[in-house]
């Protein structure tokens, strides 16, 4: 009998033991929440940069499938090499960059550009605080002043509607790499592509005026 009971007894003292053990403590518990909480934090945080590279990925094909970032790939191929030219200097363009202040004051007075004076003035002290070279200064405005020249031409004949969207690409790109205009290279021209900027800026305001008169 009293073996019976031993045997009774340790059997609960073991199934004691294993509840014991199988039944986590407080600290056991606090440790596999906060062991959840941590890994619930990795995956959530994996989660939002995985959705921001998704979005980051997505703004950037947008962005080289833009039509403007072509146009500018297509007219830096045609027309880059002039921006390597940094100080290089051809026609009247030396006379008109380092000349004397008085011949270049009469000869811009003489055509009647009174304000272009002081225009090529401001652009050339400007080239010369920013860059130390107004030559360079003054050919990449007239490369960018060009560039936007071609953006409002194609922002224009898309307004306008008469064509597709791929044709007016197609004719802006014809009119923006065509081989004319050469001259651009020459620093004297900054002043005619800053006032063809203007022109074109001020056809398409002019257009978009008539289109909210007639809403």
């Amino acid at each position: 009998m009293s073996l019976r009971s031993n045997k009774i007894s340790d059997f609960f003292s073991r199934r004691k033991d294993y509840l014991f053990k199988s039944c986590p403590t407080k600290r056991g518990v606090d440790r596999i929440n906060a062991k959840h909480d941590l890994k619930t934090r990795m995956l959530g945080y994996i989660e939002i940069n995985m959705i921001r590279s998704n979005r980051l990925k997505t703004k950037l094909l947008s962005f080289f499938k833009n039509d403007y970032f072509v146009l500018f790939i297509l007219y830096f191929l045609a027309w880059g090499v002039m921006l390597f030219n940094v100080g290089g200097l051809n026609g009247d363009g030396y006379t008109y960059t380092y000349g004397n202040d008085s011949w270049l004051r009469g000869t811009f007075f003489y055509h009647g550009l009174v304000y272009g004076y002081y225009e090529w003035r401001f652009l050339k002290t400007l080239g010369e605080y920013l860059f130390g070279n107004p030559v360079f200064f003054m050919r990449l405005l007239t490369f960018s002043c060009l560039y936007l020249v071609a953006c409002v031409y194609y922002l224009l004949l898309r307004e306008i509607k008469t064509f597709k969207v791929k044709h007016a690409f197609y004719i802006t790109t014809i009119f923006m790499v065509y081989p004319l205009f050469q001259a651009r290279e020459s620093v004297m021209f900054l002043l005619y592509a800053l006032y063809l900027l203007s022109f074109m800026l001020g056809c398409y305001a002019y257009y978009r005026s008539l289109q909210y008169s007639k809403v």
